[in-house]
């Protein structure tokens, strides 16, 4: 069965936001899907993987609730894609895993938008 792990890239420039990115594996086989969710160092927990909500900066309390939706959203549908190969039988890799995650991923957010 694959795993997906979820990373924080810090920026190479001070005071910049990082991204964050998923690795998958499968197979001992290791590949990374890119985010377009960005945060600052300080509001990511390398050892539980999550972001960090401020208590006081309203709009980035608002703004970093919603990348943790995202994620959350982003590792349950990984989740399925995983068990829905699994199920099918046949051999897959780790590209297919991150194919098949993103073809699904821009469907939800196509049918959201109509």
């Amino acid at each position: 069965m694959a795993t997906v792990k979820i990373k924080f890239r810090p920026s190479t420039i001070d005071g910049k936001q990082g991204s964050i990115f998923y690795q998958v594996i499968h197979n001992r086989v290791v590949r990374q899907q890119k985010t377009s969710y960005h945060l600052y160092a300080d509001e990511w927990d390398n050892r539980s993987s999550t972001v960090i909500i401020p208590r006081l900066d309203e709009s980035r309390r608002e703004y970093l609730t919603e990348i943790r939706n995202r994620i959350e959203m982003d590792i349950k549908h990984f989740q399925k894609v995983f068990s829905d190969f699994e199920h099918s039988g046949y051999p897959y890799s780790a590209d297919d895993l991150i194919a098949e995650f993103m073809t699904a991923k821009h469907d939800i957010y196509l049918y959201a938008f109509t």
